[in-house]
């Protein structure tokens, strides 16, 4: 038995993707696409933006701690964090400026379950030969703001120190709630496994980015919500993600808008449960290992029609029902 993912859309919303590891005829593609469709959601409609969340507010603030990373020098002016090594250690809830350059090394949130921690990026630049660049052990939630126009990098190794099934395994890695705002760049590039993870929810809104992974390029297993930015993402595997598998009310993705340039060897947006597309352009290259069923698609939605399209056969596919209001990806056993 052989995995197998399809992406699927309402007329109004985008276009379908297929992707699969194995071959079958547009045909039967077509009518599992048929078969899999539902109106069902779990998505939160209310809950995928809190405040905190849509605030990339910083020049105001007066309680603010100040870092600017050197190698071996990094000056810091406020309470709340520790430097070591090239090891920035962010210990205490509060506001972090973070700007300059580690050429290797990291910065770690290792504070209580219970705090809230708010980093700007402000020019920033870290690479770590040997593990993450921005590794979140420990906090309630992080959010990272880039600030408007900065341009900030990230780099990992291509192999980590003391691995572990808990251990950091992204370039930006989390263990806990995280989301990135503003109006910056950033720049994320993964030699090991994934780019940007967090093992809770991961919420992105506004912001360019930039991200080369050698495995999945977004990943928020328990959910992943996305308004507005641009998002160029060539990855080795997905590379848009959630796989929260245990709860039906998690695993899930919502876009409400942006415009998204997507590479990737094995799906574009991969969902557990519901994926919900509301509002985005789209530029999408997809693989998953099949010679074919290569799907393109480039749209800007709504104003043009569906398609799917495989490498091998370049006739339109049948439509998904026009009473679909949203875009959910199953999987199905492919015998």
């Amino acid at each position: 038995m052989k995995n197998r993912s399809v992406l699927l859309a309402s007329i109004l919303i985008i276009s379908i993707i297929i992707s699969g590891c194995s071959t079958k005829n547009s045909d039967e593609s077509s009518e599992n696409i048929k078969n899999v469709l539902t109106t069902s959601s779990i998505i939160p409609k209310e809950e995928k933006y809190i405040s905190s969340d849509l605030d990339d507010s910083w020049t105001t603030l007066s309680d603010i701690t100040t870092i600017k990373l050197q190698d071996n020098a990094t000056v810091i002016d406020g309470d709340g964090v520790d430097s070591s090594d090239n090891i920035i250690t962010i210990s205490q809830a509060g506001n972090y400026l973070i700007s300059g350059t580690l050429t290797n090394g990291s910065v770690v949130v290792k504070a209580d379950s219970t705090s809230n921690i708010k980093i700007i990026f402000n020019g920033v630049s870290i690479k770590n030969n040997s593990g993450s660049a921005i590794d979140i052990q420990e906090a309630d939630k992080v959010v990272i703001t880039l600030a408007k126009n900065s341009k900030n990098n990230l780099e990992d190794g291509e192999q980590y120190k003391n691995i572990s099934s808990d251990s950091a395994d992204a370039t930006l890695y989390s263990n806990s709630d995280l989301t990135i705002n503003g109006d910056g760049l950033l720049k994320v590039i993964c030699h090991y496994k994934d780019a940007i993870k967090t093992k809770d929810d991961l919420v992105i809104i506004n912001g360019s980015y930039n991200i080369t992974s050698k495995e999945d390029g977004l990943v928020g297993k328990e959910s992943l919500a996305i308004k507005n930015g641009s998002f160029t993402i060539n990855a080795g595997q997905d590379a848009i993600k959630s796989n929260h598998a245990n709860e039906t009310t998690k695993g899930w993705i919502s876009i409400d808008g942006g415009i998204f340039n997507l590479n990737a060897k094995n799906d574009a947006i991969q969902a557990q449960t519901d994926l919900e597309i509301n509002d985005g352009t789209f530029d999408i290259t997809t693989g998953n290992g099949s010679s074919e069923i290569i799907a393109k698609m480039k749209q800007a939605i709504p104003s043009m029609p569906p398609m799917v399209q495989g490498e091998n056969n370049n006739s339109a596919q049948p439509e998904p029902p026009s009473s679909m209001k949203k875009m959910i990806q199953k999987n199905y056993q492919d015998q």
